[in-house]
């Protein structure tokens, strides 16, 4: 015989008589999708990627800049530009 578990709770502005506390169901059986397998290509693109922007992090900058714009610079430019005093946000213009 296997334990019930306990329905999990979250708050609902849709049900006031309950203080708008709700039940949250649970997903059916092969109703969630499963991850997809990454071929070689597509898994050295982004560990590529990762790469790149790790580069530009270590530049100082900002991690969401270096996530958005890993593919869109030379890192090799950026970092020459920024040894000589550019500032960061003119250095991405530049090279952009």
């Amino acid at each position: 015989m296997t334990a019930r578990a306990r329905p999990i709770r979250y708050r609902s502005n849709k049900n006031k008589r309950d203080g708008g506390w709700g039940q949250l169901r649970r997903p059916r059986r092969g109703h969630c999708k499963r991850p997809q397998r990454l071929d070689g290509d597509m898994r050295e693109t982004l560990v590529v990627r990762e790469w790149r922007a790790e580069q530009l992090r270590r530049l100082r900058v900002p991690s969401i800049l270096a996530e958005t714009f890993a593919d869109a610079v030379d890192w090799h430019a950026l970092s020459a530009l920024i040894e000589r005093g550019c500032p960061l946000g003119l250095a991405l213009e530049i090279v952009r």
